[in-house]
């Protein structure tokens, strides 16, 4: 008799160790599978974006001018895309200050006012380039002669609310002055 119970015993606690492993495992991967799903939609997510906007050189800005007052003039152009563009509700610009190591992120949205910034030859309400167009921005500084940001990076923002990470150009700011006198010296051909 004493021998069923114990061969008894030992076939209720590995069936009991069965359970709970099944239990354990079926817990795990109900809040496992979800996470992991949605962490790797969310690293994809932009890569659609790597590109999308960039500084325009063509239209002679992307400069930052110390005559009468300090200001940074710079054109973003929006990669031709409609799709894409749909989901893109502005972006963040990340400003590296010059010598002091500092930075400092303004975030650029579709109507939005930030007291530093215009567009250009508008006024202060920022627009967003739509897909394949450009939109040009004027910063404007609080120094007397020294420029604040010498570097300008760009990250889109997506309607997720996401900002994506990786940023898809940078902005190295030269003097309006030293761009005016190399295009005028490419015009004259010299």
């Amino acid at each position: 008799m004493m021998n069923n119970k114990k061969g008894l015993s030992t076939i209720v606690a590995t069936t009991m160790i069965i359970l709970i492993t099944v239990v354990v495992i079926s817990t795990l991967l109900f809040y496992l599978i979800p996470f992991v799903k949605n962490n790797l939609n969310k690293g994809s997510e932009c890569l659609a974006y790597e590109d999308y906007f960039t500084f325009e050189d063509s239209l002679g800005f992307n400069c930052y001018s110390t005559e009468n007052d300090n200001r940074i003039i710079f054109s973003v152009k929006a990669k031709n895309d409609a799709e894409a563009g749909g989901h893109v509700v502005g972006y963040d610009l990340e400003m590296f200050g010059a010598g002091e190591g500092s930075s400092k992120v303004y975030q650029i949205r579709d109507d939005s006012q930030i007291e530093e910034f215009i567009m250009y030859g508008q006024n202060q309400i920022l627009e967003i380039p739509g897909a394949g167009s450009t939109s040009t921005y004027v910063y404007h500084e609080d120094l007397a002669t020294t420029p604040k940001y010498s570097i300008i990076d760009i990250f889109p923002a997506l309607d997720s609310g996401r900002v994506c990470g990786k940023r898809t150009d940078r902005l190295n700011l030269i003097s309006c002055e030293s761009l005016r006198k190399t295009l005028d010296k490419n015009k004259i051909g010299g």
